[in-house]
């Protein structure tokens, strides 16, 4: 019993964002604030993303309303890491309103996919390995956009509940960083066309 709780608190602290930590210490936790417009909090976590982790994104619209906007984070490959280029992205919806309208509810996606192409005849099994894969106490889920193999995580900011700024950074940190070990799982399954 004694050694399950063990590994039980050994596995939270992995899960727990290594980055909120060190924003606790030096007192700079800054909560993420809910706005009218869905362009704000992606262009308020751009800043962010410049700021702590020295990344540019752009801000894209795939639909062509201004308003509505994608943030968009390209890596090029690393060959000695053997990982192809990476794209990321984080959108935000507003999921819930007050009797005045107001937005008191969003949820931030944040999702990557490698520049990989998946052979077509693994398919069923590649979707089963995602399923397994989702079936795990991990806070990111694997699935599949068209062709394309995504990683993701939705966090959800309230009023309520505000977000910290770091969750998000933690969040797209290890969105990114997922390809690593799965690339190389995936690659041992024979699942990427070369």
């Amino acid at each position: 019993m004694r050694t399950f709780f063990g590994a039980a608190i050994v596995a939270l602290a992995c899960l727990l964002p290594v980055t909120s930590f060190a924003q606790a210490q030096t007192g700079k936790l800054v909560l993420l604030r809910i706005p009218d417009s869905l362009k704000d909090t992606e262009i308020h976590l751009a800043k962010v993303l410049l700021d702590r982790l020295k990344i540019n994104a752009s801000l894209q619209s795939p639909k062509g309303n201004p308003e509505d906007v994608v943030l968009r984070a390209g890596f090029k490959a690393v060959e000695d890491k053997n990982l192809p280029s990476i794209i990321v992205l984080i959108d935000t919806k507003i999921v819930r309103r007050d009797s005045a309208g107001k937005p008191i509810a969003q949820v931030i996606s944040i999702s990557s996919f490698a520049d990989i192409k998946l052979k077509e005849d693994k398919k069923t099994e590649i979707l089963e390995w995602a399923n397994k894969l989702n079936g795990q106490p991990v806070p990111m889920r694997v699935y599949m956009a068209g062709t394309k193999l995504g990683v993701g995580r939705n966090l959800l900011n309230s009023t309520l509940a505000p977000l910290a700024e770091n969750a998000v950074t933690d969040s797209f940190t290890r969105v990114y960083r997922a390809w690593e070990s799965l690339l190389a799982d995936m690659r041992k399954r024979d699942f990427i066309d070369s």
